[in-house]
């Protein structure tokens, strides 16, 4: 045995390493297709604006790759 339990309680914690609560993505799943315009499960610039108008979109889309996609947005949320 190697008893490396110690590493998955910081994995729980840690958003990038999958430890996002399941409830909150399926939350902001529903909480996105009011916003989703074009139904690709991301939000692009616009489509946030709507979302939220107040946040800073670079700052949510971590991959900068001009979308908001669900873990991006509750990252962005669990921040607040």
């Amino acid at each position: 045995p190697t008893g490396g339990s110690s590493t998955s309680a910081t994995a729980a914690k840690t958003p990038a390493a999958g430890g996002l609560d399941p409830k909150m993505v399926a939350w902001m799943e529903s909480r996105m297709k009011k916003y989703d315009k074009n139904s690709d499960s991301k939000l692009d610039v616009s489509e946030f604006k709507a979302y939220d108008a107040n946040s800073d979109f670079g700052a949510v889309d971590q991959n900068k790759d001009g979308l908001a996609d669900v873990s991006e947005l509750v990252i962005a949320r669990q921040k607040k």
